[in-house]
């Protein structure tokens, strides 16, 4: 991960960490201390922020190492004891992700669900905001 030069790039990611269905909030200021780096959140709603001279790719494992917590199968950040599952909606396409969590790609508009625990019957939609 680099320091933020410019932001010729720009895209937005989702992220809803679910525990026994209570959201758990995203921290905000994630990547912003120090430098200002490529993935970074501004504020506590789950939006990721892609932000970048140029486009390239950038995954979950990424903001987690950005964030400094760790992300697996059995532990996400720091929450773990519990089964987790990996969900991802792009264009209200929801899917189960089975693979590695560290390669689930951040692209422009993809909601990312971790649920930890207990299965919720549907999951929060998240709402884009204007512009986004």
């Amino acid at each position: 991960m680099e320091c933020l030069l410019n932001e010729n790039y720009h895209i937005h990611s989702h992220l809803t960490i679910l525990k026994d269905g209570v959201t758990q909030r995203v921290p905000q200021q994630i990547g912003l201390t120090g430098c200002a780096y490529e993935l970074h959140t501004h504020d506590y709603s789950g939006m990721l922020h892609v932000e970048t001279s140029t486009a390239k790719k950038f995954t979950l494992g990424q903001f987690f190492a950005v964030w400094g917590e760790p992300l697996s199968a059995t532990n996400v950040a720091g929450l773990s004891g519990q089964s987790v599952r990996f969900f991802i909606s792009d264009n209200d396409n929801l899917t189960e992700y089975t693979g590695d969590p560290n390669s689930i790609e951040l692209v422009n508009d993809r909601s990312i669900y971790i649920v930890i625990g207990v299965v919720p019957a549907t999951l929060p939609r998240n709402q884009w905001p204007a512009g986004f």
